[in-house]
């Protein structure tokens, strides 16, 4: 057995694919060797958090678990604080049916369409205004985390989002066509547009924007260019202690923390092991959820493993599981968690001194678990063996 640190955490994404696991697959395999399953349940020790690492950038129509959307807003979550979601957009190179003709003249004017679907997070009767500012500098979809702040140069113009509106459009001010016409008629990618970030300066709820269809339109005499998103990403903050209670860990996607659990093979029986699982219990008794407040739905989480520095782990280069809540519980079951407890308890060596569960890369969807941390609710383990 192998344990291979993971540089960087972005290989965690690529690894997802080869992680999916048959969870009675060992148990297929013994009951058909005549031999009787039992199973054993035992509660970790302990429950902690680390920081961890949500990158949240990706590429129009990328085939990658890179998300097609951006989240743009700001709730005041009665249990969870305040928090915002400031998105921003990187626009393509132009296109048009007669590109040169529009590079011959000055751009008189500009037009940025953005839309912007309803009913993500918070308070779906409220409001929401935006500062739409221009990005200092490029993005990327490789080095932005969720908690990165997005650099802009100045605000261009203020726009508000109706609770029913589906699409934003924005006439851009004469001063930042006259500023940036030069950039909208270069052939150099040097001096291509940077795009827009969309700060929420107040408001009520947080809204989806597929990047991907967000357009800026320019007109040059009679023709017309049009840049549409390339790349998008989010920045979440929260402002604010959330009121869940000392014996609960919460988990939010978009905020790098994640839950920790020792790896422990003293409460491991002696039998051959054919199956082992690592179950989350979940409280959404927690969530303070008033009429009209919605919450996005908790995604797929992913289970590595930790050395005693806290560098990431994998096991022969895939995770240690994968799973979606459920019925108020998170079951992690998988091969190479079977195995890595099994080699463990053989005296097979290794570096393993931890396993966490993080909400997937590249999302920063703001969906939430409140994990009981103490008590016969908290994290356990369950492992099946067989005997004859």
């Amino acid at each position: 057995m192998r344990l291979r640190l993971l540089i960087p955490l972005i290989a965690l994404v690529v690894s997802v694919a080869a992680c999916d696991d048959a969870p009675g697959v060992g148990l297929d395999l013994v009951r058909g060797e005549g031999l009787v399953p039992s199973g054993h349940r035992e509660l970790v020790d302990s429950v902690n958090t680390t920081n961890g690492v949500d990158f949240t950038a990706g590429s129009s129509g990328s085939t990658t678990t890179t998300p097609q959307r951006v989240l743009g807003g700001i709730v005041q979550d009665p249990s969870l604080g305040t928090v915002t979601a400031t998105p921003a957009v990187e626009f393509a190179g132009p296109t048009g049916s007669n590109l040169d003709g529009f590079r011959g003249k000055a751009v008189s004017s500009a037009t940025l369409t953005i839309p912007i679907k309803r009913g993500y997070y918070g308070d779906t009767t409220a409001a929401v205004t935006f500062e739409l500012r221009s990005l200092a500098r490029e993005l990327t979809t490789i080095s932005i985390r969720s908690d990165s702040v997005l650099a802009t140069s100045g605000v261009v113009a203020t726009v508000t989002a109706g609770p029913r509106d589906t699409v934003l459009t924005v006439s851009l001010p004469a001063a930042w066509v006259t500023a940036n016409d030069a950039r909208l008629r270069s052939t150099s990618a040097a001096d291509t547009l940077h795009g827009f970030a969309l700060a929420p300066i107040s408001g009520g709820q947080i809204r989806s924007i597929p990047f991907g269809s967000v357009v800026l339109t320019a007109v040059a005499g009679s023709d017309t260019a049009r840049f549409a998103g390339t790349i998008g990403a989010t920045h979440v903050a929260r402002a604010g202690t959330p009121t869940l209670g000392s014996d609960v860990t919460l988990l939010q996607d978009g905020f790098p923390m994640r839950l920790t659990v020792p790896f422990d093979t003293s409460g491991i029986p002696s039998e051959a092991m054919a199956r082992a699982s690592l179950v989350l219990t979940y409280d959404t008794t927690r969530l303070v959820t008033p009429a009209g407040f919605v919450r996005p739905s908790p995604p797929r989480l992913t289970l590595v493993g930790m050395n005693a520095a806290g560098a990431t782990l994998l096991y022969n280069g895939v995770l240690f599981g994968q799973a979606v809540p459920s019925k108020g519980k998170v079951v992690f079951t998988s091969e190479a968690l079977r195995r890595v407890f099994q080699d463990r308890r053989m005296g097979r060596s290794n570096d393993l001194a931890r396993l966490a569960v993080q909400f997937a890369d590249f999302d920063a969807g703001l969906a939430a678990l409140v994990v009981p941390a103490i008590g016969a609710v908290r994290p356990y383990y369950v492992f099946t063996t067989v005997s004859y």
